[in-house]
């Protein structure tokens, strides 16, 4: 992933949010490190599996999902704004199961 900021969207079982935090790439590994093992559900791209085996090998479980359900949450093709509807659903769309990464 080409990004330069991150935003993070924290939800437990119930789908509630828990905390949503923007942190800059150098950031990221850091911010994860913090936060007890989870799914990170991230959009499956170029350089999408580098940073879930990175995340992997924080304790947590990636997951990629298929850009085609992750475009629906994307505004403008820039960052999320904070009022966004946080992007959980995507994970209860039929077929957006999503992949281990590649080692």
């Amino acid at each position: 992933m080409a990004k330069n900021v991150f935003h993070l969207h924290g939800v437990d079982g119930a789908g509630r949010e828990v905390f949503r935090k923007r942190v800059y790439r150098d950031e990221l590994l850091e911010s994860l490190r913090g936060v007890s093992p989870c799914r990170v559900v991230m959009e499956a791209c170029g350089g999408a599996n580098y940073w879930a085996r990175s995340i992997e090998s924080l304790g947590h479980k990636p997951q990629l999902i298929a850009p085609q359900y992750v475009k629906p949450f994307v505004q403008r093709n820039k960052t999320i704004p904070p009022h966004s509807p946080t992007p959980v659903p995507v994970l209860t769309v039929s077929g957006a199961a999503g992949a281990k990464a590649n080692s």
